[in-house]
């Protein structure tokens, strides 16, 4: 109930943690199929784990090196390959999925709760019940099985809850790391902070385990493909949701680079015009291309196309229509882009001069006005008798 969209299609999704952009996901099929994947002898969770080890490293040997009995581990890696640090959330997190990771070369750390099998949770819990927030305790060990070394740490930030971490022995420092800022209100309402201890290995924990979060809000929210496209049909949903990937992944690489600083949904409106734009010159030269073939049959065409790659700048932002903001007094007019593209009863007091049809904006002062904008028109009405919903109902679910 916690999550705020509804269940639909479930994706396992791997980030990186420095860019913030998609490498790997899969798309869980099933029960029974997900038990004809690869590396399914591990169980569920840590066969799904590895899958995504295996694919952003491209490692073609790990079949065989899961299979082996013992590995050297002393140089940190196989032959050509960095060791990387994979962070979990506790649906990933046990001691089998840390320890099969260990066996790559690789190392991770991940949050243990309620597949705790073989870790010591309950011991932690029981000893640190009384001891204060922003003290830790730290346990070594090896797991027989998988004959890898690992690290199990206790951590407490208040007074009442426990934290249980597993990790490869090499993941990180256990020493004193960037504390935990933590908010409270004080008796006079006043917000109030207190800098809580805790291991570095923790603090780059949380700095990077929620980059997925951070994808899937984007893509959700932000850009919403799948609420601008309502469709019944299953594949054209999945393909609607790829195409997110790719455009929230093209917006964050921007960004790193710095060379973008617009929101994900001014993005994809030039990122959308720009594809419109570059297809429109791709019909215009494959039409002068045969009408030279056609006037005479010894014309070379000795014109090069451009690639698919030589798009401009997304982050350079340019007018495609003059439009021009009005704003109603002590009168309102309806949304035209929330009724026929959001499916939505919406009001505003802000209309277009030129196409005489109102826009909405959010808190940017943008909203449905930067489509609007970007596309130069107004949206085609949708079918007759297709149900609007109200803003009070959306607000209430």
């Amino acid at each position: 109930m916690r999550k705020p969209e509804p269940l639909g299609t479930e994706f396992k999704n791997l980030v990186d943690g420095l860019s913030g952009h998609l490498v790997w996901f899969e798309i869980q099929e099933g029960k029974e199929r997900m038990k004809k994947k690869e590396f399914s002898n591990l169980g569920g969770t840590a066969a799904c784990v590895i899958r995504g080890v295996k694919a952003s490293q491209d490692l073609k040997h790990l079949p065989l090196v899961l299979e082996e009995d013992s590995i050297d581990h002393d140089d940190g890696g196989y032959q050509g390959e960095r060791p990387r640090l994979f962070v979990a959330d506790s649906w990933f997190g046990s001691v089998k999925s840390v320890a099969t990771i260990g066996r790559t070369g690789n190392h991770a750390c991940m949050m243990v709760k309620t597949a705790h099998s073989r870790c010591p949770k309950k011991f932690l819990e029981d000893t640190m019940k009384e001891f204060p927030g922003g003290t830790w305790i730290t346990m070594e060990g090896r797991a027989e099985k998988e004959d890898v070394q690992l690290i199990c740490i206790g951590y407490k930030y208040n007074k009442k809850k426990v934290l249980t971490f597993v990790m490869t022995r090499g993941a990180g420092s256990t020493a004193h790391g960037q504390p935990y800022e933590a908010r409270y209100p004080d008796k006079y309402g006043n917000v109030c902070c207190r800098h809580v201890s805790r291991p570095e290995i923790i603090s780059n924990y949380f700095k990077y385990s929620n980059v997925v979060d951070l994808h899937n809000q984007a893509r959700q929210f932000d850009l919403a493909l799948e609420k601008k496209w309502v469709t019944q049909e299953a594949y054209f949903r999945l393909y609607t949701t790829l195409v997110g990937f790719n455009v929230i992944d093209s917006w964050k690489f921007l960004r790193v680079k710095g060379m973008n600083d617009s929101s994900v949904a001014h993005f994809a409106d030039v990122m959308a015009q720009e594809m419109l734009d570059f297809a429109q010159s791709l019909e215009q030269k494959a039409s002068e291309a045969s009408t030279s073939l056609v006037s005479s049959d010894s014309v070379t065409i000795t014109e090069r196309h451009d690639s698919l790659t030589d798009l401009s700048s997304l982050s350079i932002c340019k007018q495609i229509k003059p439009h021009t903001k009005v704003f109603l007094k002590k009168k309102q007019v309806r949304c035209i882009w929330c009724s026929r593209i959001n499916l939505l009863e919406k009001k505003t007091t802000m209309m277009c001069k030129e196409c005489g049809k109102g826009f909405c904006r959010d808190s940017s002062g943008l909203g449905c006005w930067s489509h609007h904008v970007a596309l130069g028109g107004c949206p085609v009405a949708p079918e007759r008798g297709t149900k609007k919903r109200k803003v009070s109902d959306c607000n209430r679910g």
